[in-house]
């Protein structure tokens, strides 16, 4: 399973060495924030990450993610903003089943699994751990490296069930 989410950037994080560029913090409607492109295994485990600014686009970063863990014959579950021909290829390519909600506006609706998509509510349920984390909810970090070892930290626990 593939998703994102935002995490609000501290004030005192929104200033780094470098600039807000190089740190992965971009602007939003709302704020600052560093979007966490995640990947997750069947159970809702993480698999790996990319943390990019909030403004840049999920289909992006999706290729990377489907290309380093999605394994032959396995499903790749996502959601409408992932609905297109050149992601779908990507799954394909990597021998794996596309089960991607179909977006509204699409004149040829490709095949879609209702039953199998209702089980990416696990990627939801393992931001939603992330997000117990405090420090991970609101990024105090600065630099890029100290938040991706705290996100690192955090998955760590969730993998060993704190």
């Amino acid at each position: 399973m593939i998703d994102s989410t935002a995490m609000r950037v501290h004030s005192h994080g929104a200033n780094p060495a470098g600039g807000q560029l190089a740190q992965a913090m971009g602007r939003s409607k709302a704020s600052l924030s560093t979007k966490v492109h995640m990947a997750c295994d069947a159970l809702g485990y993480p698999l790996g990450f990319i943390l990019t600014g909030a403004n840049v686009s999920d289909f992006d970063q999706a290729k990377p993610l489907i290309k380093s863990y999605l394994r032959p014959s396995s499903f790749a579950l996502m959601d409408k903003g992932y609905d297109s021909n050149a992601i779908r290829e990507v799954v394909s390519q990597q021998g794996g089943i596309a089960v991607i909600a179909v977006n509204s506006s699409r004149s040829q609706k490709p095949a879609f699994d209702e039953h199998l998509y209702r089980e990416r509510h696990r990627i939801e349920n393992l931001f939603q751990r992330l997000k117990h984390f405090r420090r991970i909810a609101t990024r105090y970090e600065k630099l890029l490296t100290t938040f991706s070892a705290m996100l690192c930290l955090a998955c760590l626990l969730i993998w060993l069930k704190y």
